[in-house]
């Protein structure tokens, strides 16, 4: 019965070719917008999630305010923050400090002299804390001493090949440094884009910034212990620094107030954050995002919905026809909905195809290096969808078809009736409701592109040059 259903449907979507190309091409626009969309939002809420103890990892930030009360975000603190909370909150099990190198550095090993990018002065705990593998060296002991550093897998092969660097030296800023471990690239969903780790003893901040709570320069991150509370230990923060830093900053009519950041929020939530290193996108993006894909794949049901019903009208004698000879009203569902499956399978296959040909495109666009994954999880996903699908755009046009009486079919006094015309109504203005959000929201993101692009800065930009300068993260 179910190779009959199926035969019959393809016979119709062949028989009716027209209205087969809209339906399959629409769904296949529909579904492969869609696909784009959920890789980009997927990729994005991965950020981040591979830490082990990521639900009590936090980072600190805080809100300065100023006189003339503008509010400014920053994720950075002041030097003394790490060593004053873990003595005065017994919940905080560790804290890490780290500094940007701000600018590329200059590598020197031989006879190679390379600017290189990714560099971060670290307390020792950031393999821990951060889950950086280490491949070879003591982790614990490695970012311990004044110049001393640890190479990225890939940093360690460019300028040592296949011999071990544990223990070799490397000229930075023309500051000698002594390789003490190698750690694995960090993947790619996290926020922070390391290659080479300097020990951040090389700073000499211990010494000269132990009780200045003034300069914010230091990112700081704690790990709760377990069962500790992040909102308790927040709402000691304002007292904390009223205590220790009001003292000196309110004299310059500064003040700040410290908050925690857990850590897989930060990719997402930092986007209005000053002075940050971390790999920033955009949760209201990944949320319209989100918005406009469900959508696109309403609009799609919607219109397979109305072309359907509004050849409900040729379909009739065939109803008519079919109840005559002894079909139940459930076998005509059934059949209708196999026809609208081989249209939402058909599309399926399209939009798989033309997801393919444009993810390169978005990838370059976006710097990201998505794919569709091609696997047993996402084909029982897509099977899923597909009879979901089906049965959302078809199950209203199988339920309306099947309705018909014989008599009245085969005679075309089937018109569907009032309320049916106007629910078919609704279901247009419906469509066109959404179409006009999503176009219009288009058009906006075009012309802020387009603004972004090509607005008149008001200089020439050509034979314009910038010099970075380097170490000025030391200065005093």
């Amino acid at each position: 019965m179910l190779l009959h259903h199926i035969k019959i449907a393809v016979r119709n979507l062949l028989k009716n070719k027209l209205f087969s190309f809209i339906n399959i091409v629409g769904m296949a626009i529909s579904l492969a917008s869609c696909f784009l969309i959920a890789l980009f939002v997927w990729d994005e809420l991965q950020f981040d999630q591979h830490h082990p103890y990521a639900d009590r990892t936090y980072r600190v930030y805080n809100i300065a305010g100023a006189v003339n009360d503008v509010k400014g975000y920053f994720p950075i603190v002041p030097y003394p923050f790490a060593s004053y909370m873990q003595k005065d909150f017994p919940e905080i099990e560790t804290t890490l400090r780290l500094m940007d190198t701000y600018v590329e550095q200059l590598f020197e090993s031989g006879e190679k002299r390379m600017l290189e990018s990714g560099g971060i002065y670290a307390e020792p705990s950031v393999f821990d804390m951060l889950s950086i593998q280490t491949l070879s060296g003591n982790a614990r002991e490695a970012l311990t001493k004044p110049n001393t550093m640890a190479l990225s897998s890939t940093l360690a092969h460019k300028y040592f090949g296949n011999k071990s660097p544990i223990g070799e030296t490397l000229k930075v800023n023309n500051e000698v440094y002594q390789i003490t471990a190698v750690f694995a690239v960090p993947p790619k969903h996290f926020h922070l884009r390391i290659n080479y780790l300097l020990s951040f003893a090389s700073t000499g901040w211990a010494s000269r910034f132990e009780s200045n709570w003034q300069r914010q320069q230091i990112f700081t991150y704690l790990r709760l212990k377990p069962g500790a509370d992040a909102a308790a230990l927040e709402a000691k923060f304002k007292p904390f620094v009223e205590k220790y830093a009001y003292p000196t900053i309110l004299k310059e009519g500064v003040t700040y107030v410290p908050y925690l950041q857990n850590i897989r929020d930060i990719h997402l939530h930092s986007s209005n954050f000053e002075w940050d290193i971390a790999q920033h996108g955009n949760a209201q993006t990944v949320y319209v995002l989100s918005g406009t894909g469900i959508f696109i794949l309403i609009i799609a049901c919607l219109n397979f919905v109305n072309l359907s019903t509004a050849r409900a009208v040729k379909r009739t004698k065939e109803v008519g026809v079919r109840k005559v000879v002894g079909a139940r009203r459930k076998q005509l569902i059934m059949q209708f909905i196999i026809e609208s499956f081989c249209i939402t399978l058909a599309g399926l296959v399209l939009a798989l195809f033309l997801a393919e040909i444009v993810l390169p495109k978005l990838n370059a666009f976006t710097e990201k290096e998505m794919a569709l994954p091609f696997n047993d999880s996402f084909s029982a996903f897509l099977i899923v969808l597909c009879s979901l699908l089906a049965i959302l755009a078809g199950g209203y046009p199988a339920f309306y078809l099947s309705r018909f009486r014989p008599v009245s079919a085969l005679y075309n006094k089937e018109s569907g009736g009032n309320g049916t015309s106007r629910f078919r109504q609704g279901l247009v203005v419906l469509q066109f409701m959404f179409s006009f959000l999503l176009i219009t929201g288009a058009m906006i993101v075009i012309d802020q592109h387009d603004l972004l692009i090509g607005k008149d800065l008001g200089f020439n930009k050509e034979q314009l040059v910038m010099i970075p300068l380097r170490k000025a993260q030391l200065a005093s």
